[in-house]
């Protein structure tokens, strides 16, 4: 079974930093670091785009979202 990591770890493993994450999600890097850390979710349009960017399916980006949430929540970095 393929392993879904968190947002954090896919750019890490691509060395994408956060700018350029934000460029091809057409947001601010605020917003890309709060994504990374499981803090906010984003919106859809952004989350195709950021998908696309990194030349993998939406259904995997929303996943990878959900396991960066999942964890946030389960580390108390954020409330559930």
């Amino acid at each position: 079974m393929d392993t879904v990591p968190t947002l954090r770890e896919l750019l890490d493993e691509r060395r994408f930093p956060i700018d350029a994450a934000a460029l091809l999600a057409d947001v601010d890097p605020s917003a890309v670091s709060r994504w990374r850390s499981g803090q906010a979710r984003p919106r859809p349009t952004s989350l195709i785009r950021l998908a696309q960017g990194l030349g993998i399916s939406v259904t995997r980006m929303r996943k990878i979202i959900d396991r960066t949430m999942a964890e946030a929540t389960q580390d108390g970095e954020i409330a559930p």
